[in-house]
């Protein structure tokens, strides 16, 4: 017998060697990639990537990036998507025993800026003119504009255009104090849709004196305006000025002067019938002259007109308004501002009013309405007065928004469990009343509620509902783990239900340390 076992022993030595030293082949690989903004570069949390045809997802944390581990090796379809951003699909495939890397780069959605025309050409007198910022994008287009030189000015300068619309931009030059000679500059739009750039060109000609203002319009109720001219060359300027109508008072006619002079001009009413009248003032220097027009309003009594425009930032217990006075009627506007009530046709008497002085002009008014009782409806209008009495303008309505409150998370299901590492689900059920999360994700500890003091996963803020999935790594083989889902708003943390669960254990064979002939020849 032991003859027969000698006569076997070499062969039975090595099928064992064989059978522990044979290289394991290995058939999956490791589909890893980041997703980052395609403008700024920055990395994207909260992105949702999905795996077809395994059907795995995967939301990219802080650091952007994304990993599908030990997936069978084909071709693979991976789609990424974030709120705000244009969705992306493209293909792979990933080999065996290898990392294949994907990286995605995602196009927010964003208006796209065009403007109307590329120049403004102002010649020697033309002072007004208007080009338009146009949205040829798919989302609302924030822009602003940068002036360069104080001689050009523009309103607004700055604003948000819808998609597919456009909004008027009005651009003044000033000659005023300007030497004679040709003048150009720029105008700079830029938008989070773009930038361009308007040339502007302007001469300045004529007497070497400039006049503030250009013209005088003394509208409805003002009796006096001065006039001031001011010296661009050197030496004295020695004039006459004169009237064309007999209403059109001047305290000087003539005089002299190296830098400025001052004139105040007046009219007279008195004898004028209702309507607009309108005049000049003629200002001669040496062989050059120059007209100033004069325009008057004779009213008929008249209250003011008013109009609301915009309620907007609408909180629990606040709104924002806007409205303007579109005429001040025969006389001074003494006050206006906004009136508020729960009852609809608020008027001055009503408990919510605010007066935000008087005007002789027509301009655009705001305010800011508090102390409102949360989830209500109310009534606004604007109004103005002046000594012919009240005028309302249109009225609108909202309704406050409810308390803000914690916000509502409920915990999932824990998968994927390995050794160092879980994926578990969570669902946003509400934002608390609030317009979004600033953070939310899950929390993770070996002791029972745990909270955002202890290890947690990031997805950043959120103005939406639903579900999300986070994947907890650093964790240790064979241990226990309590996990919460949370969610953050402005008035603090709420937590989901906690949940348990068991990381795997770790499995390692050294084949080395059976393999070796010398554990064989003892």
């Amino acid at each position: 017998m032991n003859r027969a076992l000698l006569k076997y022993l070499p062969l039975l030595v090595s099928l064992l060697s064989a059978s522990c030293t044979k290289d394991i082949i290995d058939t999956s690989g490791n589909l890893v990639g980041v997703v980052s903004d395609s403008r700024t570069g920055a990395f994207l949390p909260g992105v949702s990537v999905s795996l077809n045809p395994s059907g795995k997802s995967y939301t990219t944390g802080a650091d952007g990036k994304y990993e599908f581990r030990d997936i069978e090796t084909q071709e693979y379809s991976v789609s990424v998507s974030k709120s705000g951003y244009k969705s992306d699909k493209r293909t792979a495939f990933v080999q065996a025993g290898q990392d294949t890397n994907l990286d995605f780069q995602l196009t927010p959605n964003t208006g796209v800026l065009s403007i109307s025309q590329n120049s403004l050409d102002f010649g020697n007198e033309t002072s007004t003119l208007i080009f338009d910022v146009i949205n040829v994008g798919s989302a609302p287009l924030n822009w602003q504009i940068t002036e360069d030189v104080t001689w050009i000015s523009c309103n607004p300068t700055s604003g948000t255009t819808q998609d597919g619309e456009k909004s008027s931009v009005v651009v003044t030059v000033n000659r005023n104090g300007l030497e004679r000679g040709n003048y150009a500059q720029t105008i700079a739009v830029s938008s989070d849709g773009g930038s361009s750039v308007i040339i502007v060109n302007m001469a300045v000609q004529g007497l070497a004196v400039s006049l503030s203002p250009e013209e005088l319009d003394f509208g409805s109720i003002t009796t006096s305006m001065e006039l001031n001219l001011t010296n661009t060359g050197s030496g004295s300027i020695s004039y006459t000025i004169t009237p064309s109508n007999d209403w059109i008072k001047l305290s000087r006619t003539t005089g002299t002067f190296t830098k400025t002079e001052n004139i105040t001009v007046s009219v007279n009413r008195g004898s004028l019938s209702e309507g607009n009248h309108s005049g000049y003032l003629t200002l001669v220097v040496g062989e050059e002259r120059l007209t100033i027009p004069v325009r008057m309003n004779i009213p008929s009594k008249e209250k003011p007109t008013v109009s609301l425009q915009i309620i907007d930032d609408v909180t629990f217990n606040s709104a924002h308004f806007k409205g303007g006075i579109v005429t001040i009627g025969s006389a001074k506007v003494t006050k206006y501002g906004f009136c508020w009530s729960m009852m609809e046709d608020p008027t001055t008497g009503s408990f919510g009013v605010c007066n935000l002085g008087d005007s002789e002009r027509a301009i655009d008014f705001t305010y800011t309405a508090t102390s409102l009782e949360p989830n209500t409806t109310y009534y606004v209008r604007a109004y103005a007065e002046n000594e012919e009495g009240v005028s309302y303008s249109n009225q609108m309505k909202f309704q406050t928004k409810g308390t803000p409150q914690l916000a509502g998370v409920t915990t999932g299901e824990v998968s994927n469990i390995q050794a160092t590492q879980a994926q578990v689900s969570g669902n946003v059920l509400n934002l608390g009343n609030t317009e979004s999360l600033s953070q939310y994700g899950h929390v993770w500890s070996t002791m029972p509620n745990p909270t955002t003091s202890d290890y947690k996963t990031q997805h950043g803020t959120t103005s939406n509902t639903g579900s999300y999935t986070s994947t907890l790594t650093g964790l240790s083989p064979s241990t226990t783990y309590y996990v919460r889902a949370y969610v953050t708003n402005s008035v603090g943390t709420a937590y989901g239900e906690q949940i348990t669960f068991r990381t795997g254990s770790v499995v390692s064979i050294d084949k080395d340390g059976y393999g070796n002939d010398s554990n064989w020849n003892r």
